[in-house]
């Protein structure tokens, strides 16, 4: 729950005149499906209706519902950058962008860059799958 507000935090301090937060066009989809796995440990449903969202929480103004799943992405990106990084790679990117260039945040938090070790070991490998 704290880090849940944590993300509250960041999200409306790396806030960007008009939005509230970290704006959110073009993300929507990825920013759902991480607030579905956080909040229920299980990878997506077939269906997006059966997705798992701030509405199924009692959220119902499209601003609130907006912030919940920014929080959630940042509390996401917090503990398991490789995750986000891997499942939301556009909001991750989009995270870092609005928290890393932000005088006011940048001086105590930083996303970084790097690929997932994954990814990064498969660039790293062979073409026979070594990593000599």
């Amino acid at each position: 729950m704290v880090a849940h507000e944590l993300g509250h935090a960041i999200d409306r301090i790396a806030r960007v005149y008009p939005e509230e937060g970290i704006p959110q066009k073009g993300i929507e989809t990825e920013l759902r499906n991480v607030y579905h796995i956080m909040n229920t440990g299980q990878d997506s449903p077939r269906y997006p209706q059966q997705m798992i969202g701030p509405e199924d929480f009692g959220y119902r103004k499209r601003e609130d519902i907006a912030r919940e799943l920014m929080a959630e992405a940042i509390r996401a990106y917090k503990a398991d950058p490789n995750f986000m990084k891997t499942v939301a790679p556009n909001a991750a990117a989009r995270i870092r962008k609005y928290v890393n260039n932000n005088w006011r945040l940048n001086k105590f938090i930083q996303f970084n860059t790097l690929a997932p070790f994954g990814a990064a070991g498969a660039l790293l490998a062979g073409p026979d799958g070594d990593q000599d």
